[in-house]
């Protein structure tokens, strides 16, 4: 007979562990994603690469300077900041302009513009031989970042420490 309240005391803690594991679960699944950065395309962004006109003297490397314009319509929107990632390195500044001597080669430069908590990409491919030739690409994507909150995750890690 004790064996029987002991096995039934032990089922409860165990149900306990059980649905506080579930509701733990639950809450890291769905209560811990939060929406940070979403891209739209209805201002599409777009990046003008100027080659200066007195480039003939460089022979190994050239000046280029990268414009970037976040349009909706016929407007020009101002953007908040702006990230550049040329080639796998990035660059964060708060301004439109970004210039760089550039060694001979293809470069793959995007620019993801950030206005009102929205981020706007796009893409362009360049390649420097004394000559700019661009390839423009914009990304037509909607994506949605979310980032993980550390809160509810230590309470996850904190009732299952303390059962």
């Amino acid at each position: 007979m004790n064996s029987l309240k002991n096995l039934r005391g032990n089922y409860k803690v165990y149900s306990k562990k059980l649905l506080l594991f579930c509701v733990s679960i639950i809450l890291l699944l769905f209560g811990c994603r939060e929406n940070v950065v979403e891209v739209e395309t209805a201002a599409a962004p777009s990046v003008k690469i100027v080659s200066p006109i007195d480039n003939w003297q460089y022979r190994k490397h050239e000046q280029i300077i990268l414009k970037a314009f976040l349009l909706s319509g016929n407007d020009t929107l101002v953007y908040d900041s702006i990230k550049w990632n040329i080639s796998g390195y990035d660059y964060t500044i708060n301004i439109n302009n970004y210039t760089n001597y550039f060694n001979v080669g293809t470069y793959e430069i995007a620019c993801a513009m950030f206005k009102d908590n929205k981020m706007y990409s796009s893409k362009a491919e360049i390649t420097v031989n004394n000559n700019v030739i661009v390839d423009m690409v914009l990304q037509n994507e909607k994506i949605t970042i979310y980032k993980l909150q550390i809160t509810t995750f230590i309470v996850y890690l904190l009732t299952t420490m303390i059962i």
